[in-house]
């Protein structure tokens, strides 16, 4: 055996989780395939509420009463509610 070399299989261990507080977390999460997942649907929530400017053509408040109730179309593509606002505006909750 080699002077350098970790005797008992506890000092093993405690070499191989040597690193800082952050990179043993982050190792952690990236092995959880569920955790990884819902961080992925978290972000992609969090980046629609970003983006929402871009994606939906018509303000929060904006009514188009000659459109109300209806079904989705180029013009409103999640349709519209009963007061003619688009109903893609719940997006633009989280752009805040």
């Amino acid at each position: 055996m080699l002077q350098g070399e970790a005797s008992s299989p506890a000092l093993r261990g405690q070499r191989e989780r040597s690193g800082s507080y952050w990179s043993i977390s982050l190792r952690r999460l990236l092995r959880k395939k569920l955790a990884m997942f819902f961080l992925g649907v978290i972000l992609l929530m969090y980046g629609s509420g970003v983006f929402a400017s871009l994606v939906t053509p018509y303000g929060y408040n904006d009514q188009d009463l000659t459109n109300v109730k209806q079904g989705p179309s180029f013009s409103h593509p999640f349709g519209t509610d009963r007061l003619g606002r688009d109903c893609s505006r719940g997006n633009t909750g989280c752009a805040g």
